[in-house]
C-alpha cells in the first residue's frame, strides 16, 4: 500500500511540474484594450496602430493589445471608460471631456496656439511644471499628440471678412471655446459628432465645419465643401493614457518597453503628421478652393474672439486655477519654439 501511494504522490507532483510551464505562460499574457473614437481607416489612428504593433512585438507575445476604433461608445463616455476601467488605455482628445481637462483647454483658445507643434510644446511645458498633476491623476500619461491646424471649410460661401459668418450655421470641434469661438465670429456654432458631419454638410443642416487638414481628407468634405481657409482658428491636443491601475499592475520590465515605445512612437507619429498634413493640403487644393485670409481680416477676427481668452483666465482664477501662469507659460512656450519643429528639437 505505502509503494502505491508513493507511486501515486509521484505522478501527481509530476503531472504539476508537466503542466506548470504551460499555465505560467497563459498567466504571463497581459491584454491590453486600447479604444479611439475614430473609425479604423481614419488618419488619426496612426499612433494608436503603431504603439499596439510596437508592444505586441517588442514584448515577444507577453502583451496582447486588442484594439478597437470607434466601436467602444461616444466620445462623452470616454474619460469615464478608462477611469473606470472599462478599457485600459485611450488615443483621447481633450475637448471630448469638457471640464475635466481645464489646464489644456489653454490648447484651444482662439488663434493662440498657431501650429500643431506648438501645442504639443506647451502641453509638455505644462506636464512638465506640474500643472497637469490634478487632471491627470487617474490616469497614466503617455505622450501628447498634436492635431491638425483647425481650419473653416465650407460649403457655398467664401468666408473672407467677418460679416461672411452671418447666418452660417458651423460645427467647431467639441468643448465650450470652439463653440465660443464660431459664436463671436458671428455664426451659429451647431456640434454633431464627427462622424455625422459630412452628411450633415451634404444636406445642409451643417454650412461648414472647423477641423484639421488630415480629418478633412479622411472624412471627404472636400466632396461636400467648396472652400478652405488655412488660417487656424483654434487648436487642441490629443493624447494617449492609460488606466492608472492597469499601468501599476504591469510587470517592471514591460513598464520600460512601454517608456521607450512611447518615445519612438512620439516621434514616428509627429514626423509622419508632418507629411500628411503638407500631403493633405495638397490634396484639397487640387479638389476645392483653398485661401489665405488676409492678414489685416485676420487681425479683425483675433480682435473678436480676445474676450473668450480674458474670460477663460478669469474663470481659472476663480476656480482656484492659475489661468493666468497658465496662459503665461503658453506664450513664452510659443515665442521660444516658433519658426522651429518643435518635434526634431524635443
Amino acid at each position: 500500500m505505502k509503494g502505491k501511494r508513493f507511486v501515486i504522490v509521484l505522478s501527481a507532483i509530476c503531472l504539476m511540474l508537466a503542466t506548470k510551464p504551460t499555465m505560467q505562460s497563459a498567466a504571463e499574457t497581459i491584454e491590453i484594450k486600447l479604444a479611439t473614437g475614430l473609425a479604423a481607416g481614419h488618419y488619426g489612428n496612426y499612433a494608436a496602430k503603431a504603439w499596439a504593433k510596437e508592444l505586441g512585438e517588442r514584448s515577444k507575445g507577453r502583451v496582447k493589445v486588442t484594439t478597437y476604433f470607434g466601436t467602444m461608445g461616444k466620445p462623452p463616455e470616454f474619460y469615464d471608460m478608462v477611469k473606470n476601467g472599462v478599457v485600459d488605455m485611450m488615443d483621447f482628445g481633450q475637448g471630448w471631456a469638457p471640464g475635466r481637462f481645464p489646464v489644456l483647454d489653454v490648447t484651444g483658445l482662439p488663434f493662440e496656439v498657431p501650429t500643431p507643434a506648438l501645442a504639443s510644446a506647451v502641453s509638455d511645458a505644462l506636464y512638465a511644471n506640474g500643472l497637469l498633476d490634478k487632471e491627470l491623476a487617474p490616469f497614466k500619461l503617455l505622450f501628447f499628440k498634436s492635431v491638425g491646424s483647425l481650419c473653416l471649410f465650407t460649403k457655398k460661401k467664401k468666408v473672407t471678412k467677418m460679416e461672411d459668418f452671418r447666418g452660417l450655421k458651423i460645427r467647431p470641434i467639441p468643448g465650450k471655446i470652439p463653440k465660443q469661438t464660431i459664436e463671436a465670429l458671428g455664426a451659429t456654432s451647431v456640434y454633431v459628432r464627427g462622424a455625422e458631419t459630412y452628411m450633415a454638410i451634404d444636406r445642409g443642416t451643417l454650412d461648414g465645419a472647423v477641423t484639421g487638414p488630415d480629418n478633412a481628407v479622411s472624412r471627404k468634405y472636400y466632396e461636400v465643401c467648396k472652400y478652405g481657409c488655412t488660417l487656424p482658428i483654434t487648436g487642441g491636443i490629443w493624447f494617449m493614457f492609460m488606466n492608472k491601475g492597469t499601468w501599476n499592475s504591469l510587470p517592471t520590465d514591460i513598464k520600460l518597453i512601454i517608456e521607450q515605445i512611447n518615445k519612438k512612437v512620439y516621434s514616428l507619429y509627429h514626423a509622419d503628421k508632418l507629411r500628411a498634413d503638407k500631403e493633405s493640403w495638397a490634396l484639397l487644393n487640387n479638389k476645392i478652393e483653398i485661401y489665405d485670409l488676409d492678414p489685416a481680416e485676420a487681425a479683425r477676427w483675433r480682435e473678436a474672439t480676445a474676450p473668450i481668452i480674458d474670460e477663460w483666465v478669469k474663470s481659472m482664477e476663480d476656480k482656484g486655477m492659475p489661468g493666468q501662469e497658465i496662459l503665461d507659460i503658453t506664450r513664452d512656450v510659443i515665442k521660444q519654439y516658433s519658426g522651429t519643429q518643435y518635434y526634431s528639437v524635443k
